[in-house]
């Protein structure tokens, strides 16, 4: 069994005392212990069944609804959109391992000027008070840096990202890999459960292995895509050499009657609509968008393919080779009218997004690699992890994406260290033009989010249960219809968290869960016990028999990262040059 309590834990704060280079600190009579990690029934985990498809009962790190908030959760878990429900719910697993190599696509340094002018920006210009209140120094001088550098990298918009997923539609019925026709691929269903709050999910995910066909189907040791045009290199890093320049592909599936109805709602918020579940539209764009001009951050994007169900079609056309019809437009928005044409058809069908299978997630790794590793070695690559994955983050928000979901099942590793951030369906840009998606500005301004259904239970950060707690007692169960009522900027402006304090407190979580193998607490909420005692404590690791001996320089880390005023005005790259990272434990 997995046990995740005190004292059975995987990373006991004792056997990290000789790692220590400082004398053994006196027994403190005011230490306190956190409670069970990941869950309130003091449950153990077990890892064998986690695995399985069996999902009764049992999730990645289940973590449940603290008392008070359980009914509200049960009037959001279930996304209006998501028509089709599945018996099981999970977080969006990508499990992947092979590689196959894209061209580098060159930058046009013209591009975002002509299709997003950026100006720099004065806090005394812009909506006088209220936003001068809100923005600090660090945030403008963040934009006008983005702005110095905007020649050289393009920033994320709506527009862009548009139009880097239309040169990547096509039919499923024209899309082969190797000669091999998407038809007949094969494909191992990935269960859809886990610790998202989303209890029914309408998406279908699957892992797609392509067996290597004769040497006449290749061409220089490059994948033949059809309709693709591109011809990638099979680098197999992380392979077995038995398998061979065998392809491995993520691919998920959504129903075509809840993207129509996302990408309605996208196209009426100017691309920044919140979903309560997760928002395909906007992570098939940043996905589209990632990939063709900042590879590297997530796994390869290779196409997105619209598949008819021939199962469920009631009025099937097909020509003479029996072959469904339909032309597929490179703009999106021709694309989504004429699947809005299928669906008042009664035709159904999916929207595929076939990506690469990258590495393994964090959760899968920390339990792998540290049974088979010696302590020291072992915490040692775990701040590699660490630091890479704040790099990673820093990358993502600095091309104005934030990701909102940062969990140990959203990080991708492989056996070379290499990380990528997957499962963008929470995300949201970073900078807007409209303040509080209300007024419109004539400059560059910090996008702003009032949907706290972000990321799992642990790694919520506090402000976000606060506005849940604001909603249920309003019994608000659409923020951005119920936002449509208030029209003062002041009053509304209570309803909107920063979007990149989040994901800071969310890397902060994901940092403990991964030195720690394991949550501090259930959820940030005054209500949790662990939670309510380390912010009473000021958050002071030392108080705490667990973390009072973890190294000094990652509680200083730790508490910029989760203390609220503080991640407000922090600037990522303090952290990056912090002195721990250079240093063993």
């Amino acid at each position: 069994m997995w046990k995740l309590i005190v004292n059975e834990s995987r990373y006991l704060a004792e056997s990290r005392k000789d790692l220590e280079k400082k004398g053994d600190k006196p027994n403190n009579i005011n230490v306190d212990n956190f409670g069970v990690r990941g869950s309130k029934n003091k449950c153990a985990i077990n890892s064998e069944e986690r695995r399985g498809n069996n999902c009764e009962g049992i999730s990645k790190l289940f973590v449940g609804c603290t008392k008070g908030l359980k009914k509200f959760w049960n009037k959001i878990s279930c996304d209006p959109l998501c028509i089709e429900k599945n018996d099981s719910n999970s977080d969006n697993n990508y499990n992947n391992d092979n590689n196959i190599q894209n061209n580098t696509c060159s930058v046009n340094n013209d591009l975002l000027k002509n299709e997003f002018e950026i100006k720099d920006v004065n806090v005394k210009e812009v909506d006088d008070d209220i936003i001068s209140r809100d923005m600090n120094k660090n945030c403008v001088n963040e934009i006008n840096n983005m702005n110095k550098e905007k020649d050289s990298k393009i920033i994320y918009t709506w527009d862009l990202g548009r139009e880097s997923l239309g040169k990547l539609l096509d039919s499923s019925k024209n899309f082969s890999i190797n000669g091999v026709k998407y038809d007949d691929w094969e494909t191992t269903p990935i269960p859809t459960c886990g610790a998202s709050r989303v209890m029914e999910k309408c998406q279908k995910m699957y892992k797609v292995v392509i067996k290597p066909k004769e040497k006449d189907d290749k061409v220089d040791n490059k994948i033949k895509m059809g309709n693709c045009n591109d011809c990638d290199k099979i680098k197999g890093k992380d392979n077995n050499e038995e398998e061979g320049d065998e392809i491995k592909l993520f691919m998920k599936k959504v129903p075509i009657d809840v993207w129509v109805k996302q990408y309605d709602l996208m196209k009426e918020y100017d691309g920044e609509y919140l979903s309560v579940g997760e928002n395909f539209v906007m992570e098939s764009v940043v996905l589209a968008f990632l990939n063709e001009y900042h590879p590297g951050i997530a796994p390869k994007f290779y196409k997105f393919l619209y598949e008819p169900d021939m199962n469920n079609d009631l009025n099937n056309k097909c020509d003479e080779k029996n072959k469904y019809v339909l032309h597929i437009d490179r703009n999106l928005d021709t694309f989504n009218e004429r699947l809005r044409e299928e669906v008042n058809n009664n035709k159904k069908g999916y929207v595929v997004m076939v990506c690469e299978f990258f590495g393994e997630d964090i959760f899968d790794y920390t339990i792998s690699e540290k049974e088979r590793m010696g302590t020291e070695e072992w915490f040692e690559d775990v701040k590699k992890i660490l630091f890479k994955s704040l790099k990673l983050l820093i990358r993502l928000h600095d091309v104005g994406i934030t990701h909102l979901d940062l969990t140990p099942e959203n990080v991708l590793i492989t056996k070379n260290f290499d990380i990528r951030f997957c499962d963008f369906g929470k995300s949201a840009p970073v900078y807007t033009t409209k303040l509080r998606h209300t007024k419109e500005m004539n400059k560059m301004i910090l996008f702003e989010s009032c949907q706290p259904n972000i990321g799992k239970n642990p790694n919520t950060p506090p402000e976000c249960w606060d506005l849940f707690l604001k909603y249920e007692s309003l019994n608000v169960e659409d923020p951005l219809e119920y936002l449509k009522t208030i029209k003062d900027p002041e009053e509304r402006k209570i309803y909107y968290f920063d979007v990149r304090s989040a994901d800071k407190y969310m890397l902060g979580i994901f940092f403990i869960f991964l030195w720690n193998d394991g949550y501090l607490w259930d959820s940030a909420e005054m209500e949790d016990d662990d939670y309510s005692k380390f912010v009473k404590s000021d958050m002071n690791f030392d108080s705490f028999e667990l973390t009072k001996s973890w190294p000094e320089g990652l509680k200083v880390i730790l508490k910029q990262l989760l203390d609220e005023n503080n991640r407000k005005n922090l600037n990522f790259n303090d952290l990056v040059i912090h002195p721990w990272w250079s240093y063993k434990n």
